[in-house]
């Protein structure tokens, strides 16, 4: 089972970076230019790295704890308390629903290609 999740972690990852993000890349380094991004590029890549190695210290400071997080809501609970837990929820949503926006607005920008 941990492989399978460990599995699922990167498959969700992936998905999450090649997503989205990449749909809308071209465009940002567009409007800045190629120097400049290039150069974000390169941060958020290496924001995204140091995020996911404070996720992993959370997850070994809680299992530490004796607590064994079956999931990123659990861990913010643990982590946060209930406040957090809600507002870690909250922005999950958020961000959910930012991506189903992105792609519509992918599609209806591009749709009219098609026809």
């Amino acid at each position: 089972e941990p492989r399978s999740a460990v599995r699922a972690a990167y498959i969700n990852s992936v998905k999450s970076v090649f997503g989205t993000g990449l749909l809308a890349l071209p465009s940002a380094i567009l409007a800045v230019g190629a120097p400049a991004g290039c150069l974000l590029t390169a941060l958020c890549g290496i924001w995204s790295i140091y995020t996911m190695q404070l996720l992993a210290w959370c997850v070994d400071a809680a299992v530490a704890a004796g607590v064994t997080p079956k999931s990123y809501g659990e861990l913010c609970l643990h982590s946060l308390g209930r406040t957090g837990g809600l507002l870690s929820a909250g922005n999950m949503l958020v961000s959910q629903l930012a991506c189903c926006a992105t792609y519509l607005v992918f599609i209806g920008d591009n749709v009219g290609q098609l026809l």
